[in-house]
């Protein structure tokens, strides 16, 4: 599941990629990445130097966006028996 994520520009937001982001993310919770494989290898290529995986590259923004986009983790639901 190759998904090339991205650090969007803080002041340049494009609501479409950033939710699709999420969506892998959020994906990725369901499963257990494989540690050797793509997804793994992305996920940490993508965090950042201060250890979040946020999707902007600055905090610079209006508070809501920041906490949907840069504190709030992908949302895990357990899988429904």
């Amino acid at each position: 599941m190759k998904n090339n994520l991205i650090r969007l520009e803080h002041d340049k937001l494009n609501f479409e990629i950033l939710n699709q982001e999420l969506q892998f993310l959020n994906g990725l919770l369901g499963k257990a990445p494989d540690p050797y494989g793509e997804d793994m290898e992305e996920i940490l290529h993508f965090q950042d130097t201060d250890g979040s995986f946020k999707l902007l590259d600055s905090y610079k923004i209006e508070a809501d966006a920041r906490v949907d986009f840069c504190h709030m983790p992908p949302i895990w639901q357990p899988p429904s028996s």
